[in-house]
């Protein structure tokens, strides 16, 4: 039996998605169409296991691509799998490339639905290989370590990223003007071979440099090393 976790904000959507799934007797839909819950949440919920996770991929682009790492780090082992009405390849390989399983298109007959699960529920990927083959290609990117190793302020908007925030909530968080956000953004970019945040994300995470020592952000927009270690 396939436990689901179903991440979507429309109850009609939600309702619509949950019958098609349980219609084939070997999904059972645990919720939550509320997603704000599961984004505040520090630990999963006693015996709250979902074997996959279907997350709305407009929930993705309001609230940004750290609801994927997250959902993967509070239900462990748990299959992410996106669905939307986005047919581009690069959109399903920037969601592979930070730890999505798939992306299944609503377009799609609704008998599909149960094959993508099953798919992704044996660990499998539910895409086109031509995204696949895209998804790596982009993680490869880059230049020399040397030129790749980052500074104590990138690792603060890497981690300021990974939290979701739109560059206008990063120059708020660090006293800064949303222009040099954006510099600084152009900047990691060009460093490291990418050409969207998405993919700017999934190298950050394949490099671990998300795993770094706590910061504390000062008023000025520098970050201080407070010699912590991030909780993973």
């Amino acid at each position: 039996m396939i436990e689901l976790l179903l991440l979507e904000q429309d109850f009609w959507r939600f309702t619509g998605i949950q019958h098609v799934a349980e219609r084939s007797g070997q999904v059972h839909v645990l919720g939550e169409r509320h997603f704000e819950k599961i984004m505040t949440m520090k630990r999963a919920p006693p015996g709250v296991n979902p074997t996959i996770s279907m997350v709305a991929h407009r929930l993705i682009l309001d609230y940004g691509i750290a609801i994927i790492p997250h959902v993967k780090d509070l239900f462990h082992g748990t299959n992410v799998l996106v669905y939307g009405e986005d047919d581009r390849l690069e959109v399903t390989a920037e969601l592979l490339a930070v730890g999505a399983r798939g992306y299944f298109l609503m377009t799609a007959p609704a008998s599909y639905l149960y094959k993508a699960l099953k798919v992704i529920g044996e660990g499998r990927i539910w895409g086109p290989r031509e995204a696949v083959d895209l998804s790596a290609s982009g993680s490869e990117q880059g230049g020399s370590p040397d030129q790749q190793h980052p500074t104590i302020d990138e690792l603060t908007l890497l981690r300021l990223l990974h939290e979701g925030l739109s560059n206008k909530e990063i120059a708020a968080r660090l006293g800064l003007a949303e222009v040099t956000i954006k510099a600084r953004m152009s900047r990691l970019y060009r460093k490291y071979g990418v050409r969207t945040r998405v993919q700017l994300l999934a190298t950050a995470m394949k490099r671990d440099l998300l795993r770094v020592p706590a910061l504390q952000y000062s008023s000025s927009g520098t970050a201080d090393n407070d010699g912590a270690e991030q909780g993973g």
